[in-house]
């Protein structure tokens, strides 16, 4: 039976997971269940594999990150998110990050997510930006996109500015009998900050790395019993928040 913890929000006695279940292990077991699932699924066509590049924003207070901390009512996210195609061969790797030799032509999607007691809401529209400007996040661009989306937010905030990148790989899968759907974001870190505000403590990767299964099912299915094997635990794990603790604030 999967390992789980106490704060897990579904019928441990029936082993049911019900449409959305996000777990954790260990970076190093990651890498090591994906190459099981590669071996035993196939990917998620519908949702390739990608680089999954995000600009988180703030204000000077860290409002937004102060509500992901203290409050259970009222939280906000607001970002920039794009994708990179894991098959690409202009994307590389270097030690201290990524680089993409072309990325003039990447889509990207203003996103802002909040939440209101049990209600949440989602806005994401579509943009083209040309990521030489992401080279610097005091450029005028990134604050007139700040700006643009602090109005879109339903409460009042002051001056919304880029702080901090998450990166991390995403695999999807399907597992075709019962059309389970399976997640697993690897080689998270931030590659990038607003050096105004914040240094990069650690370059290395997070030790965990987040595994998500999405569909309806009574028991784990035969096949994936090796899943098991994996240490995985229920966790409501923020990429974002762990990335976050990574950082030291300059004042």
């Amino acid at each position: 039976m999967l390992n789980v913890d106490s704060r897990a929000n579904v019928d441990l006695g029936n082993n049911h997971f019900d449409y959305e279940v996000k777990m954790i292990t260990s970076h190093h077991q990651g890498l090591i269940l994906k190459s099981l699932l590669d071996h035993h699924l196939v990917s998620d066509f519908e949702y390739p594999r990608a680089r999954v590049w995000s600009l988180y924003y703030d204000t000077l207070n860290f409002d937004f990150l102060n509500e992901k901390i203290n409050s259970d009512y009222h939280k906000s996210k607001v970002r920039i998110r794009t994708y990179f195609p894991l098959e690409d061969p202009s994307l590389v790797n270097f030690e201290n990050g990524y680089q993409h030799q072309n990325l003039h032509q990447n889509p990207y999607f203003l996103e802002i997510k909040e939440k209101f007691d049990n209600k949440r809401t989602k806005k994401r529209f579509k943009r083209a930006i040309n990521h030489q400007i992401f080279n610097d996040f005091n450029h005028d661009t990134l604050m007139d996109i700040g700006e643009e989306l602090r109005r879109e937010l339903s409460d009042h905030y002051q001056t919304l500015f880029p702080m901090f990148v998450v990166s991390y790989d995403r695999y999807r899968y399907i597992h075709q009998p019962t059309q389970l759907r399976l997640c697993l974001d690897l080689n998270i870190f931030c590659p990038q900050v607003n050096q105004r505000f914040l240094t990069l403590g650690n370059l290395s990767y997070l030790k965990e790395c987040v595994f998500e299964l999405k569909g309806q099912i009574k028991e784990i299915p035969q096949d994936l019993r090796f899943l098991e094997k994996f240490h995985l635990k229920l966790n409501s794990f923020s990429k974002y928040l762990a990335v976050h603790e990574q950082l030291i604030k300059k004042y």
